[in-house]
C-alpha cells in the first residue's frame, strides 16, 4: 500500500515530467531511517526513505541521487516535544521558491519528492501536512 500512495505521491508533485514519471515504478526499496541530527541518504541503496518520528531537529544530505532519477522522503512530527526542523544541506530548487519547512502539527507528515535533472539540479516538491 506504501509503494502504491508513494508512487501517487510522486506523480501529484512532478507530473509534467516524462522523465521522472517513468522513474516512480523503480522506488522499491523503501526504508526506514531512524531519525537523528545529521542524516545521510543514499538514494542508490533506496529510492524512498521514511523518518520514523522525529525527535531533533534534522540535517539531511541526499547522496549519490543519479540525473533522471528520484527520491521520495516521508518525515513525520512526533507526537509531542516538537515541533523538529528538517533542513537540507544540498543546494536545492524548490517548488514555488520557497525552501521546504516541516509541517509543525503533532504527528503530522510531509512528503517531499526530489529527482536530480540533466542540468545537475535537485528539484524538490512537497505535500504537507498528512
Amino acid at each position: 500500500m506504501r509503494k502504491i500512495f508513494a508512487a501517487a505521491i510522486g506523480l501529484i508533485l512532478l507530473a509534467a515530467s516524462a522523465a521522472v514519471a517513468n522513474d516512480f515504478p523503480d522506488l522499491r526499496p523503501y526504508t526506514k531511517v531512524t531519525d537523528a541530527s545529521s542524516l545521510t541518504l543514499d538514494c542508490t541503496a533506496y529510492k524512498g526513505f521514511y523518518i520514523t518520528v522525529l525527535t531533533t531537529n534534522t540535517s539531511l544530505t541526499l547522496a549519490n541521487l543519479q540525473t533522471d532519477k528520484g527520491v521520495l522522503i516521508e518525515v513525520k512530527q512526533a507526537s509531542s516535544g516538537g515541533p523538529y526542523t528538517v533542513s537540507f544541506t544540498n543546494t536545492i530548487k524548490w517548488q514555488g521558491g520557497t525552501t521546504y519547512t516541516a509541517s509543525t502539527t503533532a504527528s503530522a507528515k510531509d512528503m517531499v519528492r526530489c529527482i536530480k535533472d540533466a542540468d545537475g539540479d535537485i528539484l524538490c516538491g512537497v505535500i504537507q501536512p498528512f
